[in-house]
C-alpha cells in the first residue's frame, strides 16, 4: 500500500512539474511577428544562408541555433532561428541535431513535438 501511495505521489509531482514547465513557455509568434523575424534574419544572415555546401550548412545551422538560445528579447526572432535550424539540419539529414532542436523549441515554446 505505501509503495501505490509513493507511486501515486511522484506521478503528482511530475504532473505538476509538467504544468510548470507549460507556464514557463512562450506562446508561438504571430504570422506578422514572423514575417519582420524572418526580414530580420535573411538580412543578418544573408551571405551564409545562400551556400550550399554542407559542412558550412552544418556549421551555419549551428550558429543560427546557438544564436536562437542566447537571444532572450526578441522571441520571434529565436523562435524563427531555431525553424531554420531545424530545415538546414532536416536538408542534410542529421537527425540527431534536427531533434537537439525540437526538443529545445518544444522546451521553450508551447508547441507540440509531434508539431515540429
Amino acid at each position: 500500500m505505501i509503495h501505490l501511495l509513493l507511486i501515486v505521489a511522484q506521478a503528482g509531482l511530475a504532473n505538476a512539474n509538467l504544468q510548470s514547465d507549460q507556464d514557463n513557455k512562450y506562446p508561438v509568434p504571430k504570422s506578422a511577428e514572423l514575417r519582420v523575424a524572418v526580414k530580420t534574419i535573411k538580412e543578418l544572415y544573408k551571405d551564409s544562408l545562400a551556400t550550399r555546401d554542407e559542412y558550412m550548412l552544418n556549421k551555419i545551422a549551428e550558429t543560427l541555433f546557438k544564436d536562437a538560445i542566447g537571444t532572450k528579447n526578441d522571441i520571434a526572432v529565436k523562435y524563427q532561428l531555431m525553424l531554420y535550424a531545424r530545415d538546414i539540419y532536416v536538408d542534410l539529414v542529421n537527425v540527431i541535431e534536427f531533434n537537439t532542436v525540437c526538443k529545445q523549441l518544444n522546451k521553450d515554446f508551447d508547441v507540440a513535438l509531434n508539431e515540429l
